[in-house]
């Protein structure tokens, strides 16, 4: 009788922790665009897919003032519930940054130093931030420890990978960042 009401247990836990794990998986996917923005001119599209139920990856478009876009791709150190929670913070900031700094590298500083201050944890995200002009035509990034993204031009059927580099954000303090043009 109570071997069979352990197991009982062990499966009511199981049950409210998947239950637990879904509930974080929507709240972390209701963080992410519900759509891609349409830019005249450009076509932008997305996919997210988690490693578990739930991860630190993440990306995200802001619209910002004259048309411009801001878009963020990111990544969190870890996996599971602390990626996705560091996640969420991560990305409140990132977004609140983008709104009111106007180079994409200022963005990226501003970011790291409220990371620092804010986050009480070892983890960090790696993140390429870029501005969307699409009056003038010009991207400008800059990119905090990610992997280099891709860049596909249509009319040329050619992909080119996107140079430039930095250190992750919430590692230290007073960093610095490059921003890069494209056209």
């Amino acid at each position: 009788a109570l071997e069979s009401a352990r197991q009982s247990h062990d499966v009511e836990e199981k049950k409210r922790f998947e239950h637990e794990l879904g509930l974080a998986r929507q709240i972390q996917s209701s963080f992410l665009p519900d759509a891609c923005p349409r830019v005249p001119g450009y076509e932008i599209c997305s996919q997210w897919q988690t490693a578990r139920e739930v991860s630190g990856d993440f990306y995200d478009f802001v619209s910002l003032r004259d048309d411009r876009l801001g878009i963020t791709i990111a990544d969190v150190s870890d996996k599971g519930m602390a990626a996705a929670m560091f996640m969420a913070l991560s990305r409140t900031i990132l977004r609140t940054m983008a709104i009111g700094k106007p180079t994409a590298h200022e963005t990226l500083e501003r970011a790291n130093d409220v990371i620092l201050a804010d986050a009480r944890s070892d983890m960090f995200v790696t993140v390429f931030y870029a501005v969307l002009d699409p009056h003038t035509h010009r991207l400008t990034y800059a990119n905090a420890g990610h992997n280099p993204p891709l860049m596909y031009r249509a009319v040329q059927n050619k992909v080119t990978m996107l140079k430039g580099n930095g250190m992750a954000l919430g590692v230290m303090p007073d960093l610095t960042f490059e921003d890069h043009e494209i056209e």
